[in-house]
């Protein structure tokens, strides 16, 4: 088995498009994040990228952000993810979680080999849309936010992060919010005028948008 790593998204997914747009819907978080980190002028924070071959064949997919996530393809074989369980060991990185539908495979071969424990944080259901339908008794209207919701948006995301149990960093969250207005990605529900709920659409691409 090849494993390579990389440091550039362009890079990793000559390798390993194909491999991650088979199945999209399970793979949204990891495609959402290499959509972003390919943006113009996006400004990027240190990510390795690693990749596993079986000859000409991608076997497995991971992407390390710098919060020492570990995000993972589905369908990565379990025999690429015990060759990266040893290449993170061998060059002393650090995992802090890891995510994706073979986390438990990950998990289950760290501690084997490290003795480590992980625990359960969330469990995460992805939903494939399939149809469609129209609903005529909606109350309110759906409009684009604007710079002028940016901190009802804001304070919105800062109740979700923390429901979830996720950190919060204030600007950060401000500079994504502001991201989402300005790509016209962000909807409000209006009712009576006032907004009430929200919804973030970001197109990631290979006809899957991310809600």
């Amino acid at each position: 088995m090849e494993l390579f790593l990389d440091n550039k998204v362009a890079d990793f997914l000559v390798r390993c498009e194909d491999f991650i747009k088979a199945n999209p819907a399970l793979n949204n978080e990891i495609l959402a994040n290499c959509a972003i980190l390919s943006l113009p002028n996006q400004k990027l924070s240190p990510v390795t990228f690693i990749s596993c071959f079986e000859g000409d064949h991608c076997v497995g997919a991971f992407l390390k952000l710098i919060n020492l996530q570990l995000n993972i393809v589905a369908n990565s074989s379990i025999q690429a993810i015990s060759k990266v369980v040893d290449v993170l060991i061998e060059k002393e990185i650090s995992i802090g979680r890891c995510f994706g539908a073979c986390s438990e495979e990950f998990v289950q071969c760290w501690q084997r080999k490290i003795g480590d424990n992980f625990n359960l944080h969330r469990t995460l259901i992805a939903y494939e849309l399939s149809t469609i339908s129209d609903y005529d008794d909606l109350a309110g209207e759906v409009r684009q936010a604007t710079l002028n919701d940016l901190d009802i948006v804001v304070n919105w995301r800062k109740n979700f992060l923390l429901e979830v149990g996720e950190r919060y960093d204030e600007k950060q969250a401000r500079v994504d919010v502001l991201r989402w207005i300005t790509r016209k990605e962000c909807f409000l529900l209006e009712d009576n005028g006032r907004p009430c709920s929200m919804i973030n659409a970001f197109n990631v691409g290979y006809d899957l948008i991310r809600i």
